[in-house]
């Protein structure tokens, strides 16, 4: 990979995680975690219902245990993409 490429990456990361952090801020989200493009959403019941209510829209989300919804958007994700997401 070329440098400009990873520092690119790096930079959708740290946005993606900001933009979760603003979700702090609604009940049922207990926590946001992650690294770089991989992320974890935990709220405070279960997700399952929720999973296959954003699957129907179009989002690719997995669990990760019964409160967690998991995010891994393709390196190549556009912040346009993230915000709307």
């Amino acid at each position: 990979f070329e440098s400009s490429f990873l520092e690119e990456v790096s930079a959708k990361g740290a946005f993606l995680h900001q933009q979760l952090k603003e979700k702090l801020q609604f009940p049922l989200v207990k926590d946001i975690r992650g690294k770089g493009l991989i992320a974890g959403i935990e709220y405070k019941e279960p997700v399952q219902p929720l999973i296959e209510a954003l699957q129907k829209e179009g989002l690719l989300v997995l669990p990760a245990g019964p409160n967690v919804i998991r995010l891994l958007p393709p390196l190549t994700v556009a912040k346009s993409e993230i915000k709307a997401a």
